[in-house]
Order: structure tokens, then sequence, then C-alpha cells
């Protein structure tokens, strides 16, 4: 009997150890922040000033540039939405990583004339991460990184003029470097 509690007790703690060893790591806090979106939310497109770019080759299937460890920002969608896309509008040519709530990856590149665009249709709730790249370590895009629903209506070529207007308006300077969770209210 004490044999069987004792093997019982030894399986236990190794199967709790082999578990545990498994356990995905805790994404670090974004560079940018974090932001709760609410489907219909106001203003839209949602606008987040980026320094994006870093030494680590992204090495995901379909992905270019290097990255930071950490994502630039976090988009946490608190319902499902109909679908969204997530933009990066800088000077400088960059590219797109985005991981989805369930883990997988959508990255782009220069599909916005030299600046990337991803779309995401349906919008699943759940934390989206995203970071920014570029093709040499050295550079570091610095932009604004973009999330709006309006998708059906909205060609991608035309996000190029809003994003000019958007560009001519913010002092971009003035906002690169703040973080914090912040919110975006729905309708």
């Amino acid at each position: 009997m004490f044999k069987r509690i004792f093997w019982g007790i030894c399986i236990a703690l190794a199967t709790a150890a082999a578990v545990s060893a498994q356990a995905p790591a805790e994404t670090p806090e974004p560079d940018s922040g974090i932001y709760r979106i609410a489907p219909g939310f106001l203003p839209d497109p949602y606008i987040v000033t980026v320094r994006g770019g870093d030494n680590i080759s992204t090495e995901i299937e379909g992905c270019a540039g290097f990255i930071a460890e950490r994502p630039d920002a976090t988009f946490i969608y608190e319902a499902p939405s109909s679908g969204f896309r997530v933009f990066f509008i800088s000077n400088q040519d960059a590219t797109l990583v985005l991981q989805k709530p369930d883990g997988s990856f959508v990255c782009n590149d220069d599909s916005v004339g030299h600046d990337p665009a991803v779309e995401i249709i349906p919008g699943d709730a759940g934390t989206y991460l995203v970071w920014v790249g570029s093709y040499s370590e050295a550079v570091k895009p610095t932009g604004y990184l973009m999330l709006t629903e309006v998708y059906t209506t909205v060609a991608g070529h035309i996000l190029s003029p809003i994003a000019n207007f958007v560009i001519s308006y913010i002092p971009m300077e003035e906002f690169i470097g703040s973080t914090g969770e912040q919110e975006a209210a729905g309708e």
C-alpha cells in the first residue's frame, strides 16, 4: 500500500513538472502599449506611434525582416468583430508581423505602396500582438500603426492618402515612446 502511494506521488510530481516545463512564457509588455478595442470603436482609424525593427530575424514562414523580442503594440479585441485592418505608415520600408489570438501569424510587406497592411476577417475576440520590422537590423522604422474596421468600403490604395493626411497633422516626435494601457471606445 505504501509503495503504491509513494509511486503515485512520484508519477504525479513528474507529470506536473513536465506540464509546467511546456507552459508558454508570458508575452513581454509591448513597447508602445496595450490597447483594448471594442467593435465599432471611434475614432477610426485608431493610431499608435511606433518605432519598430531590432535585431531578431522573424524566422516565421512567410514573414520578412528584423523585429524586437517584445511586440510593438498589443490590441485586445474585447468582442468578435466582422473584421479589421492593421497597417503601418512610415517614410522607411517596413514589414508587419501580427500574431492572432489562436497563435497563428499573418505577415505583410508593401501592401500599400511601400507600407505593410494585414486584413483580419472575421476578427475574433482576443489578443493580437503586432511587430513592425525592417530589412536591416540597423534600421528602426518610425511611423504610425493604424487599426481600422473600415475594410469593406475603403480599398487598400486609398489608405495612403488617409495616412498622409494623418502624418501631416500628428507630429510623430511628440508621441513616440508613450506607453501604457488605453481603451478605444465603441459606438
